[in-house]
């Protein structure tokens, strides 16, 4: 049966107060209700096209819905004026529209006392001529001086992640070539009578500085006959320039969508696209105790990525724990980000970063035999910082690292527990290593079968709140949104009698209070004591070798394909004489669970 979680929507809502109220000055607001989670979320902001002359939120309501439902996050959708015969205005009036609103939602107070989103996390989607005003908020003009009311605030650069351009348009004097009509059409009245639009072109700008960080989605359809694939091809090679220092900075997909150039908004593969773009940002670690913990009261978890400790929680019998990333204080989170892996030919980075230890995710599970006392947490740390450039010896360990987004409050009370452990050492040590997809499928450790996307997994699934993410045997389980990494899961220690494989002569001892203040020990011990299985870079792997791996696994996948459709011929000729369902071996609307 499909989960369908309900979608709340506040309608006409001023950004830019005026006497009587402007409908180009409002937003409407949805809101997914059916996550207990209460904590901010990440809001989505989709601005209409039309070229600078047409289109309402209204007709958006959809798209916005459908958005809401995939990610289980909030999505506004603005209004701005338009260039019509009674309102004539020009660029950069409508830009500036579209700026007021994104500053307006940084700073509001919410439509029922409370802000339903993290001002601290925006992802914003702009199509066809909304492309171009997002562009020319957040790239910079070679004059400087040129259009200052688009400067946007320090703030806002700082709390946009990422963008999504779908037919966009940024390159007026090519788009004119390409349709010549269309000057007469709208691109005088909203730009001017001119020989040429050069100084619009924002395929010419360039970053602004404070938003070097922000991800790029750049989108079209086969299908489109109104703006030609062009305008995508420029906008993304000009950013893939820009951000040459970062890999996956930018991104393109020009082979999914088929529908025409509005057509695809009302369609499924969009929102699809956008919604896996956006929620491959962040994981959390859940675990989940089925067991009792052994008629226990309680269990402690340690987390540690990448071969340094990160957080420690306690979760009571029973019920499910949570990391959502390193607690730098009472009611404050840094949450856990999979960045791109940069690398230096610089040989003393080679201490910096361990090659057995980049990669890993590893959770120890500690049995509690009795909670002594709770107390307030107001512990207060410092927000960790970037890692920085690994050697490049580690680019065979993957293509990305484990970093902690921006501070940003949680909801719920923060506790400090006084406990005894039970064990001297981890009950259980689970370690997951992450290795880019294409990397697990050539070495057979996923199946080349496409994978069942996250947001159609979360369109029928309930949330981790209301059905925990763990798999069928009640052990731990990491639930992170599938993009280009997959995770793979080694347990290295089960039970009591082979707690230490793995972890030889752990210096783990009883710890009386469960805290954040022996973190620095605690690290100290962690490396020490990391060990783990081989990493890719301990072999003598290359690239030669993975594509032989790949082509490999893929001429098996040919065969096995094969051999699936001969038993299909073979059923349908049984049919004639008997009814028999066959159950896929991977359901299409589930998660493997390849733990």
């Amino acid at each position: 049966m499909q989960h369908s979680p309900q979608v709340k929507a506040y309608a006409d809502i001023s950004y830019a107060p005026s006497s009587p109220p402007s409908r180009f000055h409002q937003f409407d607001l949805y809101v997914s209700e059916s996550d207990a989670d209460t904590s901010p979320r990440p809001l989505i902001c989709f601005v209409h096209g039309g070229a600078w002359r047409s289109e309402d939120k209204a007709d958006h309501a959809a798209l916005a819905r459908r958005l809401a439902a995939l990610t289980r996050l909030p999505v506004a959708v603005p209004n701005y004026r338009l260039t019509t015969a009674d309102t004539p205005l020009q660029h950069p009036a409508h830009t500036e529209d579209a700026l007021a609103f994104l500053e307006f939602l940084l700073a509001w107070s919410g439509p029922e006392g409370g802000v339903p989103y993290d001002p601290q996390r925006l992802y914003l989607l702009g199509h066809s001529c909304s492309a171009h005003m997002l562009t020319s908020i957040f790239l910079a003009p070679p004059d400087q001086a040129s259009f200052p009311s688009l400067v946007p605030s320090t703030k806002l650069l700082a709390d946009t992640h990422a963008l999504i351009m779908s037919e966009g348009i940024y390159d007026l004097d090519l788009l004119l070539r390409s349709f010549p009509t269309y000057k007469a059409w709208f691109i005088a009245n909203a730009f001017g009578d001119r020989d040429s639009y050069a100084p619009f072109d924002t395929t010419a700008y360039s970053l602004r500085a404070g938003g070097e960080h922000v991800r790029w989605l750049i989108l079209h359809s086969d299908g489109d006959t109104l703006v030609d694939r062009v305008q995508s091809e420029r906008i993304y090679a000009r950013l893939t320039e820009l951000t040459k220092e970062r890999a996956d900075a930018v991104q393109q997909n020009w082979d999914e969508l088929k529908e025409e150039h509005n057509a695809l908004l009302k369609g499924e593969v969009y929102p699809r696209i956008a919604a896996d773009f956006i929620l491959n940002d962040e994981f959390t670690i859940v675990t989940a105790d089925y067991e009792g913990c052994g008629n226990l009261p309680a269990y402690a978890v340690v987390c540690g990525v990448d071969g340094q400790i990160t957080e420690r929680f306690l979760a009571v019998r029973g019920q499910t724990g949570i990391s959502m990333g390193f607690r730098s204080g009472p009611n404050m989170s840094c949450p856990y980000v999979f960045t791109p892996l940069q690398t230096t030919d610089d040989s003393r980075a080679k201490a910096i970063m361990p090659n057995e230890q980049l990669g890993t995710i590893e959770i120890q599970v500690y049995r509690m035999s009795h909670i002594t006392g709770v107390t307030p947490n107001r512990t207060v740390r410092q927000a960790p910082t970037a890692g920085g450039p690994v050697h490049e010896s580690l680019k065979k360990s993957g293509q990305h690292r484990i970093e902690f987004g921006p501070p940003r409050p949680h909801a719920g009370a923060s506790f400090l527990f006084g406990a005894q452990c039970f064990d001297t050492e981890p009950f259980v040590i689970f370690c997951f290593r992450y290795l880019p997809l294409e990397i697990l499928k050539a070495r057979g450790i996923i199946p080349h079968s496409p994978l069942p996307t996250l947001a159609r997994y979360l369109s029928v699934h309930p949330s981790p709140r209301e059905q925990p993410s763990i798999s069928t045997t009640g052990r731990p389980s990491i639930k992170r949104t599938l993009s280009d990494d997959a995770i793979t899961v080694d347990i290295r220690a089960s039970g009591s009698s082979k707690r230490q494989r793995g972890l030889e002569n752990a210096e783990v001892k009883r710890e009386p209070l469960v805290n954040d203040a022996q973190d620095e020990s605690a690290n100290s011990r962690w490396k020490k004591n990391f060990k783990s299985e081989p990493g890719p870079d301990d072999t003598d792997d290359n690239d030669i070798s993975v594509l032989e791996a790949s082509i490999k696994a893929q001429q098996q996948h040919l065969q096995t394909m094969q051999r699936l459709l001969d038993k299909k011929k073979r059923a349908k000729e049984a049919e004639r004489r008997t009814v028999k369902t066959e159950h896929s071996a991977f359901p299409a609307d589930d998660v493997i669970d390849l733990t």
